[in-house]
């Protein structure tokens, strides 16, 4: 993509000429009950020109929340905002602005990309904009995560590729951008049942917390942060979330929706004997710095933990691609040395985002009898989001594709929906969060063994949302249905889960307030959306006509932003107000994602500062609940667990040094034990070395690494079958006591670190 120039050298990127810009600032106030969220988002303008301006702003809003809200807050009044037909919506906005009135417009250019339209904002002017969303957050086990984008990160786009109206999708989807940016963001959220959550982690920022009763207020510990990166809080319930659901009836008919928790199993990649897995990374340059270094530790562990009878391959891309091997090779230790050496020199040096190439040179590759996965780990600042999703649902029935979203401010929505399309999972993983655990745990997920497709065992004319869902151990997903025709009392529904029944108890719930009919109707939404429509295509054949019109109408009926529609306000200018000035067009710059492709000094020269250490609260007897606890993390025993898995070898068994000893057992001992290992007697031949490392191995993982099991136990059970094996053929001793209670003695005697 060719990139607008810039005045700036040092960034590379356009923010047009040095304006005022009319945004002051943005204020987001939410409330969080379990997996739900009410947010409104308020945006603060003030024209400081002598002329009237238009004002348009593009801003990110989560991909998958219910945008059903929008209101004008000017001298003390509050005009509603209504919604349109997206191309009536533009027209009535134009109109206003012909006649000399005001104007203000609300579009959707993606699930996750607005555009605000403020027009005709008179000199000296100011109003607010408020903008209502509900959201269903997901959650793993028993952590909810709630996720605000800020900004839109540069979106990598193909130089043809152009939206169904011919606008070239360069400029649809990126905003102008700064190093910087004079307007900032305050949050307050409002989080119930202070006395069922056991912790709360913001990797994202620094936050306080104020307990008030059985609610937990969380706040930036400054007036305003700057807008370069999304928010994130973690909450951590003391109990796991349970399969549930809930009804409520209204004049739309009976609405439903399911919470189902899929019990987490234990892991085991044995499973994927005879399975392909290709790594496709991005080594983009907005992927420079951490987020690749930390990309190929995971890659480094996750190779060398590939269980027997597995083959693969490694891409990466940029511009172009490169693969590590012409065609996957068997997981053996050749193939996995040649590998990792190419591993060492692999850098976030090829351009652009180009990631289509790819994916379609593995797609073209016959998916072995018992299937394949794609494991892509990117920043997804990518704008033709469409042309993945439907190349990932066009193979899914032979290829998983499955997406670890990295940095400050990745595509969510690409991530999200290109993982569904292509039957598989995500993670987003933020700065201040481990990449490496996250990736470990979602690998062993999908390879140990085979998803659960969900669907509702509903008799009768229903609308379902989604019509089915896969989920894989320790995830929860939400299913929705509307019954227009039910009379009497709803008490159960029935859960399809892999072709077993499992019913679930019903309960009423009353509350108009309660949005399951919005959320139901946003996911109808999402669902007919087709991929195809997404990102430039330019089908419109009669199953899209339908499926447009239908979107339009359930949008329409239930007031939600979509393809198909906008909000609009007209404000009406008396004639001795009106200005004979001409309208001057102001477009809101947005901040430059932070470390986007590693540039940091200058935008840390200009931004205001925001404090890089991740903040948590436990609650505990003894922590006041009104106070914040901020630290840094301290995960000494947790590197020494990824230290240990990347001297794993690939036939099985462990190859340590003579620092990761030192570090195991806290002292130096490598030499004298190694001397004791000569001594070592066996009733066969074996590497006594080996041998003797990996069982201390294995007891410094099960006592100083108890924390961090279910990300090292899946991948060393090939190093337990070896070491089971030789002990078994050999039985070694030492002294005449068996090598591993003498192992044993060497680890009760570790000192504390």
């Amino acid at each position: 993509m060719n990139w607008p120039r810039t005045e700036d050298d040092n960034i590379g990127l356009f923010s047009g000429k040095h304006q005022a810009i009319p945004l002051q600032g943005v204020c987001v106030h939410g409330h969080i009950t379990g997996r739900s969220a009410k947010v409104t988002v308020s945006q603060s303008y003030c024209n400081a020109e002598p002329s009237p301006v238009e004002a348009i702003y593009k801003f990110p809003l989560p991909d998958e929340s219910a945008v059903c809200g929008f209101r004008i807050k000017k001298d003390g009044k509050t005009l509603t905002g209504v919604m349109e037909e997206r191309n009536e919506a533009f027209k009535q906005y134009d109109q206003a602005l012909d006649c000399g009135d005001r104007s203000y417009l609300l579009d959707q250019e993606r699930p996750n990309i607005f555009t605000l339209s403020v027009g005709n904002l008179e000199p000296q002017g100011q109003i607010t904009v408020e903008i209502d969303f509900v959201a269903h957050l997901d959650a793993n086990g028993a952590e909810v995560r709630f996720m605000l984008p800020t900004t839109i990160a540069p979106r990598y786009v193909p130089a043809t590729r152009t939206e169904p109206d011919g606008m070239p999708t360069v400029a649809v989807v990126n905003p102008p951008i700064l190093a910087s940016v004079n307007y900032g963001l305050s949050i307050k959220l409002s989080i119930d049942g202070a006395a069922a959550i056991s912790a709360l982690e913001c990797p994202s920022h620094m936050v306080r917390y104020i307990h008030e009763e059985n609610t937990i207020i969380a706040e930036f510990t400054t007036e305003t942060v700057q807008m370069d990166r999304d928010f994130v809080l973690n909450i951590k319930y003391k109990d796991t979330f349970t399969t549930h659901a809930f009804a409520c009836r209204n004049e739309g008919g009976l609405f439903i929706q399911v919470e189902h928790m899929q019990p987490k199993q234990k892991d085991t990649l044995q499973n994927a004997e005879g399975r392909e897995v290709v790594f496709v990374v991005d080594c983009s340059g907005s992927m420079e710095g951490t987020s690749i270094e930390q990309a190929k530790c995971a890659l480094e562990i996750l190779l060398r933990g590939l269980p027997h009878g597995v083959s693969f391959n490694v891409y990466r891309f940029g511009s172009n691609f490169d693969k590590f091997f012409p065609a996957s090779l068997q997981n053996n230790e050749l193939s996995v040395k040649q590998a990792l050496e190419r591993l060492k020199v692999m850098h976030a040096d090829f351009g652009g985002t180009e990631v289509m190439a790819p994916l379609m040179d593995i797609y073209a590759i016959s998916a072995p009898e018992k299937g394949r996965d794609i494991i892509l780990l990117t920043d997804g600042d990518i704008g033709n989001e469409g042309d993945i999703m439907g190349i990932a649902a066009k193979h899914r029935a032979t290829t998983r594709l499955s997406i670890i979203g990295i940095g400050h401010g990745p595509n969510e929505f690409l991530i999200r929906q290109a993982a569904k399309s292509g039957g598989g999972t995500h993670e987003m993983i933020a700065p201040g969060e481990r990449l490496e655990p996250n990736v470990l745990r979602l690998v062993a997920k999908i390879l140990s063994g085979k998803p659960i497709k969900v669907t509702l065992g509903i008799t009768g004319p229903a609308e379902l949302a989604p019509s089915e869902a896969i989920v894989f151990g320790g995830e929860t997903i939400s299913l929705f249905a509307r019954l227009q025709q039910v009379s009497e009392a709803f008490t159960s529904i029935s859960l399809n889960l892999n072709g077993e029944e499992v019913t679930v108890p019903v309960v009423a719930v009353t509350d108009p307030a309660v949005p399951i009919s919005t959320l139901w109707a946003r996911q109808m939404i999402l669902k007919l959306e087709d991929v195809a429509s997404v990102g430039g295509s330019r089908q419109a054949d009669r199953k899209q006509t339908s499926q447009n019109k239908h979107i339009l109408e359930l949008a329409m009926k239930y007031s939600l932003m979509s393809s198909q529609t906008s909000f609009v306000l007209m404000e009406t200018v008396s004639d001795e107000l009106k200005s004979d000035k001409n309208i001057e067009l102001r477009r809101i710059p947005v901040a430059l994602t932070s470390e986007w492709g590693n540039i940091r000094s200058y935008s840390q020269r200009c931004a205001m500062a925001v404090p890089r250490i991740p903040c948590s609260m436990v609650f505990m007897p003894s922590l006041h609940l009104d106070e914040s606890y901020e630290a840094e993390r301290v995960n000494s025993e947790e590197d020494l667990v990824y230290e240990i898995l990347k001297t794993q070898q690939p036939q099985g068994g462990f190859e340590v040094t003579k620092e990761l000893v030192n570090w195991m057992l806290n002292e130096d001992r490598f030499d004298s034990l190694n001397k004791k290992v000569q001594m070592i007697t066996a009733k066969a031949e074996t590497d006594t070395l080996c041998l003797f490392w990996t069982m201390v191995v294995f007891r410094v993982l099960e006592t100083r690494g108890a924390s961090y099991v279910t990300i090292w136990e899946p991948l060393v059970e090939k190093s337990r079958k070896w070491l089971n094996r030789e002990i078994e053929i050999t039985v070694p001793e030492l002294d005449g006591t068996p090598l591993g209670e003498f192992v044993a003695d060497v680890i009760s005697n570790v000192p504390l670190s």
